[in-house]
């Protein structure tokens, strides 16, 4: 990114330093250009007027004057001859002092030349313009004004007329141009003073772009480091996370940045593995020590029976202890296997359209008696309540609700089981008169292997697991379930699913 930046700025002074060095040149370019049209006015054929001469340069044979008329190099009369302006000294020589056409064969190059007025002010020292004429051929000075450099040589004759620019010696600007007959009018003026403003120029556009660059180069720094220290930080909390270090969290930066609404997903997803890995931890550690009762009963009765020779009644009564407690084991081992496919989504469900309410008076129908047995009454209250399930499992979880009415209930006690429709949803609801539950044990009611009293469930063979079932069928329903409790009361389990009609649309 540096490397962009730096090109970038690097091109872009280059590019103002020459539009910059451009404009300047041509000012001072454009001023050469009129002072040299003003000393090309002032330049004039000896005895006035651009015409050409013979030789060459000339565009034509010289023009005869009539028989004994005046010869035009030595007319007297009728015309008076201007003078010639020699250096910046003014020394003026008569022309007509000049030797003949015949006596001058190299006449085209050597011809007299005038320089008529020229606007002085152009050339004032203080300006620095200066100006110098050439002769055509042995490039004699003809004439010039201002301070002309030392030496300085007559430019190379191009091949057209026009004016020329040339930078002399790095200190001069110059412009130059050859007439017809060869001869150089040259004007020019010191750029010491330019060349310094632009050097000026150029180290203000590099140090400001150093500076711009500097400034970006911080600035991608600053940006670049908040930036990715987010970033890092997610990874390194990460790194500790697949250590197995489930606690760890990423810190949050500012509210509504992109980067912390993830680190924000990312703690969410954190801490329902870390629920999740506890909750299997505890699992596993309750369902081993599930096991390990009934296994220590087993093998005890086993060791007991081998000891000493026994009678057949006390094989019978091993063989017997040893069946109920296999028989609770593979009830557990029912169970643990029901969570683990509710869990994993593996269990399919055979849903169909079913109505909660004859759901639930077959149930009763089927538990009466056990309830009857208890000392309880059963009572059903049920309207149609249509939803969309599978009947096996939602007969599984009125069979358990009940069940659990009846055990926690004294004698005497009432159970009641309903069924309707509330906003949209069908529910069903058991109600029982019972002892109730703790108001500290109803958040741990449906967890696994929880008992609120291990005292009296563990005898009746209970192992904690049927509402942590019953609420894992439920939810794969798409529902809901819930329980209000009174200590001294009762308790009343109720689930909610979505009607029929609603389920289809």
């Amino acid at each position: 990114m540096g490397i962009i930046l730096a090109t970038v700025l690097t091109g872009f002074g280059l590019v103002v330093y020459q539009l910059e060095r451009r404009e300047t040149f041509s000012e001072i370019d454009g001023a050469l250009a009129q002072r040299l049209e003003e000393v090309n006015k002032a330049a004039s054929p000896m005895g006035g007027g651009p015409g050409p001469g013979p030789g060459p340069g000339g565009r034509g044979k010289p023009k005869k004057h009539r028989r004994g008329g005046p010869d035009p190099d030595h007319a007297e009369e009728g015309r008076r001859l201007p003078p010639r302006f020699h250096e910046h000294e003014h020394d003026f020589e008569d022309p007509r002092a000049a030797p003949s056409r015949g006596d001058r064969p190299d006449w085209p190059d050597r011809r007299r030349r005038t320089l008529g007025p020229v606007d002085e002010s152009l050339f004032e020292e203080e300006d620095g313009y200066y100006f110098i004429f050439y002769s055509a051929r042995k490039r004699d000075v003809l004439g010039k004004a201002g301070v002309v450099p030392e030496a300085l040589p007559c430019p190379t004759p191009p091949e057209d007329s026009l004016s020329h620019f040339r930078t002399y010696a790095r200190t001069h600007r110059q412009a130059y141009r050859f007439n017809g007959i060869g001869e150089c009018a040259l004007v020019g003026k010191p750029i010491s003073e330019e060349l310094e403003r632009l050097d000026r120029f150029a180290w203000m556009l590099g140090g400001g772009g150093a500076g711009v660059l500097l400034l970006g180069l911080g600035s991608g720094w600053w940006l670049t480091s908040h930036t990715i220290r987010p970033i890092k930080d997610i990874s390194t909390a990460a790194q500790r996370i697949s250590t197995g270090d489930l606690s760890e969290r990423i810190p949050l930066g500012r509210e509504g940045n992109e980067l912390n609404e993830l680190a924000t997903v990312l703690n969410e997803t954190f801490e329902k593995l870390d629920h999740s890995f506890a909750k299997q931890k505890q699992f596993t550690g309750d369902a081993s020590h599930e096991l390990r009762t009934p296994l220590a009963v087993m093998i005890s009765e086993a060791q007991t029976a081998l000891s000493r020779d026994r009678s057949k009644e006390d094989y019978k009564e091993t063989i017997a202890v040893c069946l109920e407690t296999a028989q609770q084991m593979s009830s557990l081992t029912d169970s643990l296997l029901d969570l683990t496919r509710l869990d994993s989504g593996k269990n399919t469900l055979h849903c169909e359209p079913l109505n909660l309410a004859e759901l639930g008076q077959a149930s009763c129908e089927r538990l009466r008696p056990l309830v009857e047995d208890r000392g309880c009454t059963l009572h059903v209250e049920v309207s149609d309540a249509l939803v969309e399930g599978d009947a096996s499992r939602l007969t599984q979880v009125i069979t358990n609700l009940i069940s659990n009415a009846w055990r926690y209930s004294a004698p005497g006690g009432t159970i009641v089981l309903r069924t309707g429709t509330s906003q949209a949803k069908a529910f069903l609801e058991v109600e029982d008169t019972g002892e109730g539950i703790a108001e500290e044990d109803l958040p741990h009611l449906f967890e696994r292997f929880f008992r609120a009293d291990r005292a009296r469930s563990q005898p009746a063979g209970r192992t904690g697991l049927g509402l942590a079932i019953c609420k894992a069928i439920i939810e794969s329903h798409g529902g809901t379930f819930a329980v209000t409790s009174t200590v001294g009361e009762g308790s009343t389990f109720r689930f909610e699913l979505a009607l029929a009609s609603v389920a289809k649309a």
